[in-house]
């Protein structure tokens, strides 16, 4: 065995993430969390139980009684609402 404090002990990389990219990471999730909370009711719900719910297409089709195209379609307008209300918020 070595001390890590010995000079021929060998380096070992931070592989953690630097504190930067950690905040900057969070600032982004709360920002999606944000603009998820400001969905309608139905498109929030199948956004936050895809995405988070793990649950399939077909599992939120059957929970809301529609068909998934229906699901899908409302996955697509979750989307183009949420792309725009993030472009919208970038921080200049």
């Amino acid at each position: 065995m070595t001390s890590l404090d010995a000079p021929e002990s060998p380096e070992m990389p931070d592989r953690a993430p630097a504190v930067d990219q950690v905040l900057s990471d969070r600032e982004e999730a709360e920002r999606l969390r944000a603009a998820v909370l400001r969905l309608p009711e139905d498109l929030r719900f199948t956004v936050t139980a895809h995405f988070w719910g793990g649950l399939a297409v077909k599992e939120i089709a059957k929970i809301e009684e529609i068909t998934t195209v229906a699901i899908r379609k409302r996955l697509h307008k979750a989307f183009s609402i949420l792309e725009t209300s993030l472009d919208e918020e970038q921080p200049a």
